[in-house]
């Protein structure tokens, strides 16, 4: 493994990461995008680069923590390309839907688990930029925590609960801020604010700063050594990650009134004109 005491070679590790998560995350969005213009839900979207994401991520494990390999392919790419905040909002989301549509009339709500369609259709080149630079930063974040920890003899796993945590919360607090509404109840911001501001926090920082593949690499390690400490990292960013997604919504909505979050995912919009 390189020494990862210099300071240039981890300034050099950490900017092969943001260059590989930024391109990863745009290939994650573009299959996003490609799955919600086929109507179908976004939770879909993220369910498959997750478990494609972590099915190459196991095996490259064989990759020595600190050399240029990883820090561009697993730390970079794989990190990017995967993501726990958009898993963890859309969960939320999902189980607050269904728990309005418990409590409501029987108006077909409790079909919430069939669909839960986005309501964006946007053009593949449309706000990339800030995906890429907004992943860029997420990653680079990300890395220089893996770096860290393992620089002080703390495990892995514990830079992703931080990461994962962490991103999960900034991720809930934009969700929710961006689709705040005036007294007159309607939206404060343009269709075309909401998801280019979206792109650049949500998609682009949270989902660059958060790893499904990492979690499923420490995870694999885990389940090597302990049982024990595989229930331990997997309830605690189960656990934490969404109660993180839910302290967002809810410190976001200390700030600003907002629709109900699970609106915004179920009442598709009247126009599309503009998104």
């Amino acid at each position: 493994m390189a020494d990862l005491s210099t300071e240039n070679l981890t300034l050099h590790l950490v900017l092969l990461a943001a260059i590989g998560g930024g391109i990863g995350s745009c290939v994650r969005v573009v299959v996003r995008d490609e799955v919600v213009a086929r109507g179908h839900a976004s939770w879909r979207a993220t369910l498959a680069v997750n478990i494609v994401g972590c099915a190459i991520a196991i095996p490259c494990m064989a990759l020595a923590v600190g050399t240029t390999e990883w820090a561009l392919v697993v730390a970079g790419a794989l990190g990017g390309f995967t993501t726990f905040s958009a898993f963890a909002i859309e969960t939320l989301a999902m189980w607050m839907s269904r728990r309005r549509a418990g409590n409501g009339p029987a108006d077909g709500g409790g079909k919430w688990a069939a669909a839960l369609p986005d309501r964006r259709v946007p053009h593949y080149l449309r706000g990339f930029a800030l995906i890429f630079v907004g992943a860029m930063v997420g990653c680079a974040l990300r890395t220089w925590l893996d770096l860290a920890a393992l620089g002080s003899g703390q495990p892995m796993w514990t830079a992703t609960l931080v990461a994962n945590v962490a991103g999960s919360t900034v991720a809930g607090i934009a969700f929710r801020w961006l689709h705040a509404v005036g007294a007159d109840g309607a939206p404060l911001r343009s269709p075309l604010h909401r998801l280019l501001l979206e792109r650049a926090t949500i998609l682009g920082f949270a989902g660059g700063l958060t790893s499904m593949s990492a979690l499923a690499t420490d995870l694999v390690g885990a389940a090597r050594s302990s049982a024990w400490l595989f229930a331990l990292i997997a309830c605690a960013n189960l656990v934490l990650g969404l109660a993180g997604a839910a302290l967002g919504w809810w410190i976001a909505a200390r700030v600003a009134r907002h629709r109900p979050p699970w609106e915004t995912l179920l009442i598709p919009p009247r126009s599309r004109k503009h998104e």
